[in-house]
């Protein structure tokens, strides 16, 4: 009888030990890695248009559609490398940087020199219009629209298309949004319909009847530059002399910050609250929302007049930065997690997108596309 209990108790042990195995398999050992232990892999690269530059973010869709924008046209690729199709641009007409947009039907918008594109998202003109110099206003969500409207400018004005047609719905009266310049700097909407623009060195802020709201700095008290919008309205700005600034809506200063170097770039907002933002030449800064320096990453100086380009960040908090020929993963701590190679030349300006399913795209000026897998898909 004792042989038997003992047996037993071997038994039952056997069982426990066997089913806290299993459950350690089941709840860890097959738990997708976390992005920080995955190493970043070249998936591919394709050329799409070399004899164009780009100079334009590109776009990923919810669907996982990558829209990528040259000066000769739009092309659609999905995350196989496959080109779904191309929409070309006159050559007479190239289209301006910085101007492709994605409504939440999937519709693309974009600008060339002298008109305004919707396309469908199977690449088919819905309709054009002209507007020459023309810069996507956007949100603090990045989108140019609201319901009914997408708003622009034309030429020094501020217009809204109807979203349907493209026909004019309404002009911003007697009010010059910019002064005439050749890359025209787009207007920021915000939630009340208050417009905030770039004008003689200034942020001016205005209502949709044209009555000017607040300007910063007020009078002749120095400069200022627009860089983006965060949550809530906030406003960033920087000053000549590189101090960085954090607007309210009404144009009150939320916060000021001293010497981080000057920013062309807008910065990029972690779910913490920590805001990432890069200098032309470098390094990139990472500060927290008291605000404070947290720490900073230095770069290589950059070849491209323009300087790098705004890093992407993935859900965990990693921190991708694109250099001219590699891509560095940093930890939301400011320390190297990997660096990868990308193949071609180096000497090349590009932009980051990331993807849901977890591969990042980089696009360089010369038209390279590189799609990098940084994560499991999820």
């Amino acid at each position: 009888m004792k042989t038997v209990r003992l047996t037993m108790l071997l038994v039952c042990g056997l069982i426990a030990v066997l089913a806290a195995d299993f459950r350690f398999w089941y709840h860890v050992a097959r738990r997708p890695r976390p992005y920080t232990t995955t190493i970043p892999h070249l998936e591919w690269t394709r050329a799409l248009d070399p004899l164009y530059l780009t100079f334009t973010p590109p776009l990923v869709a919810k669907d996982g559609t990558l829209y990528v924008a040259s000066a000769g046209g739009v092309h659609a690729l999905d995350a196989s490398n496959t080109e779904r199709w191309i929409y070309r641009a006159s050559e007479s007409d190239p289209i301006l940087s910085g101007s492709l947009s994605l409504d939440d039907s999937g519709d693309l918008y974009f600008a060339t020199l002298q008109r305004i594109y919707s396309l469908s998202p199977s690449g088919l003109k819905r309709w054009q219009t002209d507007c020459p110099r023309a810069a996507l206003a956007r949100s603090a969500g990045g989108h140019a629209f609201d319901s009914e409207a997408i708003y622009t400018t034309c030429d020094t004005h501020l217009v809204a298309l109807s979203r349907i047609d493209g026909h004019e719905t309404w002009r911003l009266p007697e009010l010059q949004v910019q002064v005439p310049s050749e890359m025209p700097v787009a207007p920021l909407l915000l939630r009340q319909h208050e417009l905030v623009f770039s004008r003689d060195q200034h942020i001016v802020a205005s209502d949709m009847r044209g009555n000017i709201l607040w300007t910063f700095p007020a009078g002749n008290q120095g400069t200022a530059y627009f860089l983006g919008s965060g949550p809530d309205d906030v406003i960033y700005a920087r000053k000549f002399s590189g101090e960085m600034l954090a607007l309210y809506f009404d144009g009150t200063i939320k916060w000021r910050l001293e010497g981080v170097g000057g920013f062309n770039e807008s910065p990029v907002r972690g779910l913490d609250g920590t805001l990432y933002v890069i200098a032309p030449q470098g390094p990139l800064y990472a500060i927290d929302p008291r605000p404070r320096l947290k720490w900073k990453f230095a770069l290589p100086p950059s070849t491209s007049v323009m300087g790098y380009t705004a890093p992407a960040l993935a859900p965990d908090g990693t921190i991708y930065q694109l250099l001219e020929d590699r891509v560095l993963a940093i930890s939301p701590q400011g320390k190297m997690l990997s660096e990868l190679r990308l193949p071609g030349e180096p000497g090349h300006r590009g932009f980051l997108a990331l993807s849901r399913e977890g591969t990042l795209y980089a696009v360089m000026d010369n038209s390279f596309v590189h799609a990098i897998r940084i994560a499991n898909a999820r």
